[in-house]
């Protein structure tokens, strides 16, 4: 595979053709860490940046161009941010639902995607693949994630060949080794999906119930077959004690000449060596308006000199 470098890291482009996949986001559930208009869980703050931010770029680093994103009703800050940094470089569309779960949700925009493959990633997930080839597999699949505990997780149990036997949802004291569902999944027919799954699962009826996802796969499970493949690296922003590492991890990654972190101010100051690319991110967070300027680190002093452009943020 051919590599290509962004801010200091490599990523493996795909050998086979991304038209023929459309990646859906469920991004309407809500995140009680986040206030007011701004609550989706995709929004949530992860190293400076909302999640999905991450999760767009890396797929369009990867070739990906087609995103469905289901929002709340009402809600058009995801959509404002989204289509704001991606919508030229993108074939975006937004799909309002009111649905019980995330698993009706996933069945909402399968009904909305025209191609033949999907790639499902949940609002609040950033991860990277280990093994792009996966993604041309017949079968449905997984990523998975090594955890320590199993009480808040769904815990997938395969065979030695990675077929998915069993998947045990949020139970505690699970023995180990545990390999957790990270929320990415590929959906390689989504016609077939939607016929395991039945369009009845977003029906007015079954609202009030819904379908939750590990439902959902069980039934591909118990069908057509589900595989599990472990992720390549998994940020866990859907966890507040858990997204600390997760940032701090993706700060590390990123191209910067000096990371200075002040403990008794509690703030950090950059210096990048991509002069131009981090003078425009400065200047991108400066002029934030409001309603967004709260997803972002605020910003206590800066520099845009070419000879030295710095910011110190909290």
């Amino acid at each position: 595979m051919s590599q290509q470098s962004e801010g200091g890291e490599e990523y493996a482009v795909p050998e086979f053709d991304t038209k023929a996949f459309t990646v859906l986001i469920p991004a309407a559930a809500p995140s009680a860490d986040l206030p007011g208009s701004v609550r989706s869980s995709a929004l949530t703050p992860m190293a400076g940046r909302p999640v999905v931010q991450w999760t767009v770029e890396y797929l369009l680093k990867l070739g990906f161009k087609r995103f469905v994103i289901a929002v709340a009703p009402g809600s058009s800050v995801v959509e404002d941010f989204v289509q704001t940094l991606f919508g030229a470089d993108a074939d975006i569309s937004f799909l309002e639902v009111d649905t019980a779960t995330v698993g009706d949700t996933v069945v909402e925009l399968a009904e909305a995607c025209s191609t033949v493959r999907a790639l499902v990633v949940l609002g609040d997930t950033f991860f990277r693949f280990a093994n792009l080839s996966k993604l041309m597999s017949d079968t449905p699949l997984v990523l998975t994630a090594a955890v320590d505990d199993s009480y808040r997780w769904c815990i997938a149990r395969t065979s030695a060949g990675g077929e998915v036997t069993e998947l045990v949802d949020k139970e505690p004291a699970l023995p180990g080794p545990l390999n957790a569902l990270i929320g990415v999944y590929l959906l390689p027919s989504v016609e077939r999906f939607l016929d395991v799954v039945g369009a009845s699962a977003v029906s007015s009826a079954n609202k009030g119930e819904g379908q939750s996802l590990t439902i959902i796969l069980e039934q591909l499970m118990g069908s057509v077959g589900l595989l599990a493949q472990p992720a390549g690296e998994w940020f866990d922003a859907g966890n507040p004690d858990r997204r600390s590492a997760a940032s701090r991890s993706l700060l590390a990654h990123r191209a910067f000449n000096s990371l200075a972190v002040d403990d008794l101010s509690g703030t950090i100051t950059k210096r990048s060596t991509d002069v131009g690319k981090f003078i425009n991110e400065i200047n991108y967070l400066r002029l934030l308006p409001p309603d967004l300027a709260v997803l972002f680190p605020r910003i206590v002093d800066y520099s845009v000199a070419n000879d030295d452009p710095w910011v110190t943020m909290e």
